[in-house]
């Protein structure tokens, strides 16, 4: 994991204006985790990753490796997906958080039924 994990988890809690015990109400994190995530002290399983990139609102690579100024321009090469997703982002975070819900509901539902067919075929 990247040397500076620390310190960009530390800004990016700082840019959403969040306090420690915020963050790991939000994340269900202690927050005495968080202070030694930030100090470079202990490094998160990727169970922590994920629930500190969904209460950031970032992709758990974005909070590893990327700045601000880092992260890539889109690689979507369906213009028609590009803008829904653009549009999305518009949206009110209870309304985005439906759509992600339904996202993840149907990309479960996708997995699920490709293990099920592997299983068939095995």
């Amino acid at each position: 994991m990247n040397s500076d994990f620390g310190g960009r988890l530390r800004s990016l809690r700082e840019e959403k204006n969040l306090t420690q015990t915020e963050l790991s109400k939000r994340s269900g994190i202690h927050n005495v985790n968080l202070s030694r995530y930030e100090r470079g002290l202990q490094q998160p399983t990727a169970d922590a990753l994920r629930k500190l990139a969904e209460a950031l609102e970032v992709s758990i690579g974005y909070l590893m490796e990327g700045g601000p100024q880092e992260i890539p321009p889109s690689r979507l090469e369906d213009p028609e997906l590009r803008s829904q997703l653009e549009e999305i982002e518009r949206l009110p975070d209870t309304e985005k958080t439906v759509v992600k819900q339904f996202l993840d509901a149907f990309i479960f539902r996708h997995r699920v039924r490709g293990l099920q067919q592997t299983t068939r075929s095995a």
